[in-house]
Parts: C-alpha cells; structure tokens; sequence
C-alpha cells in the first residue's frame, strides 16, 4: 500500500546510524507517515526513530546501526537471509514488537530474554527446533507466533510466560500437548495445526480463557469423551478446528458447546452426527466438507443462528425440504456433489446471499429460487441444467451468475433484466447455445458497453461461449 514520505528531524547518533543503514540497505529509507501497512521505511517520534520496516531487504547479516535506536518500539525484518541475532539486540530495551518471520534463524541468543518490553513476537517460518533459557524472562509477552520451524515438543520454559493470549506453533512436528500447558491460565488462542498430536489432553480443561483451540491436520483419530467433556466448561470457546484429521465419530455429548460459534471438521471420515448436536444452539459457521456424509444431517437443520454451512464434497444426492428450517444462513456451499435437484422450499431461505452448487447433477432449478431476494453470488458450474426458471429476473440483488459448463442451449429474457450483473460475473462459456441466445448476448447493452474497453477480454468470452 502506498505510503506517504513526511519530513523528520533525528538526533546526530540517530541521523549517523540511519545513514550508515542505509549504505547496508543500498538505498535511502524513507520516514513514513502510518497510513496503510509500511514494508520498508520508519517512523519519528521527538527525533528518535521509533518504528523500522526492513521487510524484503535482502539482509543477510543484522545490521549493527539498529542498535543505536534507542527508543526503537517496533522492528521488522521478516523476508530476509538472517541465520542469527546478535546477543547485543538486548541494547533495544524499548522493543515492543519483533518481527523475524521467513529468515533463516536456527537459534536465537540468550540475551533476547532482556527486552523486558516485549509484547509481541513473530518468529514464523525460521529453522528453530529450540528457544533459549532466559526466553522465559519475557514476562510482558502476549502474542507468540512460532509457526513453520522445527519443534518437536513444545519448549517447557513458555509454562512461566503467564501472559501470553496467543500462542502459535503450528506447522512444527510436535506429537503431544504437554501438561505444563495448563499454567498458560492467560492463553485466548492455542493454534497447534499441521502437527503429529493423536490425542488431546485433559491439561487444556484450565484454559478457562480459551477463545479458539486449533488441531486441524494432525493425526487425531479420536476424541474421547473423557478428554474433552471437561472443555464444555471453558465459556469463552467459541472458535474449534479439527479438520484434516482421521475422526470417524464425535463424542455423544459433543453438544454441550453450548457457545460454540464456529466448527471445523472438513476432510475427516465423518458419516453421521450424535444427537446432540443439535443443541449447538450458538453455531453460526459448519464446515464438514469432504467426509462421507450421504444426507445432510438433520441436526444441523436445527441449528436456529447458523449463517455459514460447508457440505462440499460428500456424497449427497438430494436437499431435504427441511433446509428451510435453516432461516440465518447466509451461505451455503454444497460442491462436489451428486446432487440432482433442489426441492422447492429453498425458496425459503431468504436470508441466503452466497450458494455454490458447482459440480453437481441438477438439470433444473425450482421456480422458488426467485424468493432469494438476498442472494449476491450464484454459482451452478459444471451441473447438467438444460433450464433457467423466469423467476430469476426478481433476484436485483444478483451480483455474480456463473452457468459455466452446463446443457443449456438458450437463455431467457429474465437473465438480461438482472441490472447489478456486469459482464465479466455473468459466465456462460461452456452451453450450446443456439443462434438467438448468442445473438442476445452481443445484442445486450451490458456486453457491448464493455468492448471498447476490453475487446479481447469480450472475444474470448465469446470463443469459449459459442
């Protein structure tokens, strides 16, 4: 995002340092104002440079005049060839924020246990298998990140660190969530995806303020009842993700989330539901795509708040009438499916602003689909319509229409009369379309306005139409 330069007065040691990082650089650094997200450029405050974005640099070594900012707060160096960090960055006393994401850190010194103002730190993507001893003095630190390395356990000393709120280690190859975790009574976000856990542990039931627990893409195979009926309690815990896992079945009381508000499960071996799922009654976003679903389950068409449901890839045929029970959804994702049609209660779902049925068997649309008055983006992809309904022409709100890849030989008058539809989100490559169909689509004010603009864009939606 574009930055705006603002003039800047530094002190002399300050102004020689800058001068000095800017011959390791190669160019001037530019004084920003905050406006957007900075890449590369710093920030004054009472002539000491406060803020440094050193971000794609093409560092490979951390540059000694950085020391001499004194009052630096913020220091960003992520997307550069840094392989260590010097004992003497514990000179940065007044670090808030570090940021050394995407380098090639494999330890890091012990003195970084002295930057005592330490909030957040970003240490993604990096070759660490280990932390330091004194990192445990970082008694002020909230948000950790550790995303991408190489642990394969979780460092024991991040047990004293009682402020941290987020804490990120996934993409490592830990096996196991360790006991010490329990001490952590501050963490908001515990992110472990893309391990080796096969088990949760009865030690996250003391994170009484855990907002979001992530495992997906581990090797979870089950989830005992005795391990996680003890997380029920955990009010905040509205955000749960075990997805890419090998889950045959949850637990008969996995409905006792009562503040669940958002569900992961897509890619495991799921078939059915317990029964009390249904009483998910806070839900508002359900992803089970690609597990073995042959239905769509009828708890979840009771959940009264759900606003986002993903059942793509599973084996569903059909849309029971009961869908309608489903009055907040906003979107519904149903691709990769064999389903053959749509009954005429969807209608009903007025509240519907998204629907993606790509990939799937329907020849026809009910005539209720007129109803959604809502609806932005329509998506029928690679289906077998040889039909539009005339009912179609009610849907103003209509942004987006793609009938790519489908049986249809004309097009009614009615897809014309869809004034918020602009020529490149209405999509029909793919049809046998007879001659009176394409001889509407280049007679259509809306295609021809556009072909001055961008004639070869125009030209091969044509190609691929016709």
């Amino acid at each position: 995002m574009s930055q705006r330069y603002v003039r800047y007065s530094l002190e002399p040691e300050q102004d020689r340092a800058l001068k000095k990082l800017n011959e390791i650089v190669g160019k001037d650094i530019p004084c920003l104002d905050e406006k957007g997200i900075p890449a590369f450029g710093f920030k004054v405050s009472e002539k000491q440079v406060i803020k440094l974005w050193l971000y794609r640099s093409g560092l490979k070594e951390f540059p000694k005049p950085i020391l001499k900012f004194k009052a630096l707060q913020e220091l960003f160096l992520s997307y550069n060839f840094l392989t260590t960090i010097p004992e003497s960055i514990k000179k940065l006393h007044s670090l808030r924020y570090l940021n050394l994401k995407w380098n090639f850190i494999e330890s890091l010194p012990e003195s970084i246990g002295n930057l005592s103002s330490l909030i957040k730190i970003k240490l993604d993507a990096n070759k660490l298998k280990s932390l330091p001893q004194n990192f445990k003095n970082l008694k002020n630190l909230e948000i950790l990140k550790l995303r991408d390395n190489k642990f394969k356990k979780i460092p024991e000393m991040l047990s004293q660190l009682k402020s941290v709120e987020k804490l990120y280690l996934n993409k490592n190859t830990i096996t196991e969530i360790p006991s010490f975790i329990k001490d952590l009574d501050q963490l908001q976000i515990l992110n472990l995806d893309h391990n080796r856990i096969k088990n949760i542990t009865d030690s996250i039931k003391n994170l009484n303020l855990l907002k979001e627990l992530s495992l997906a893409a581990n090797n979870l195979k089950e989830i005992s009842s005795d391990l996680i009926e003890p997380l029920f309690d955990i009010k905040p815990l509205s955000i749960i993700d075990f997805s890419h896992n090998q889950l045959t079945k949850l637990p008969k009381s996995f409905g006792n989330f009562k503040n669940l508000k958002v569900l992961r499960l897509r890619k495991n071996f799921l078939e059915t539901l317990p029964n009390s799922f249904e009483e998910l009654t806070s839900l508002e976003s359900l992803d089970l795509s690609y597990n073995n679903f042959k239905e769509i389950p009828n708890q979840v068409l009771n959940l009264p708040r759900l606003k986002h449901l993903y059942l793509n890839g599973n084996e569903l045929n059909s849309v029971p009438v009961s869908i309608k029970n489903l009055k907040s959804l906003t979107q519904l994702s149903l691709e990769d499916n064999i389903i053959k049609s749509l009954p005429n209660s969807f209608g009903e779902l007025t509240s519907l602003k998204r629907v993606f049925l790509v990939n799937n068997k329907l020849r026809h649309l009910p005539n209720s689909m007129g109803d959604l008055m809502s609806l932005k983006t329509l998506d029928l992809r690679n289906n077998s319509l040889i039909s539009i309904p005339v009912s179609l022409e009610k849907l103003q709100g209509l942004e987006e229409l793609d009938l790519r890849d489908n049986c249809l030989t004309n097009v009614p008058p009615s897809v014309w009369k869809l004034k918020n539809i602009k020529q490149y989100f209405l999509k029909l490559d793919g049809n046998p379309l007879d001659q009176q169909s394409r001889a509407k689509f280049l007679a259509n004010p809306k295609q021809m306005s556009e072909i001055d603009k961008n004639k070869k864009r125009l030209k091969n939606i044509l190609r691929r139409t016709i």
